[in-house]
């Protein structure tokens, strides 16, 4: 009797597999290998130029509202 269950298990397994394969896990659909297009942000490429070391009092409050102005 168990052998007549495996047997009809693996017949089950096997009509399964045929109609419908499990998809491999770990594969990158193709859709997902290409990387949408980085949005513009103005005021974090503002941020990145600018040389926190080298900046007067003056200049680093200007940035300040630069970069206000930029979110906005």
């Amino acid at each position: 009797m168990v052998r007549a269950a495996k047997k009809h298990l693996a017949k089950l397994e096997e009509e399964a597999a045929s109609r419908s394969p499990q998809a491999d896990l770990f594969s990158v659909p193709y859709a997902a290998e290409k990387s949408p297009p980085e949005p513009e942000r103005p005021a974090l490429d503002a941020l990145r130029e600018a040389d926190p070391d080298t900046l007067s009092p003056r200049e680093a409050l200007e940035l300040i509202y630069k970069l206000r102005k930029l979110l906005d």
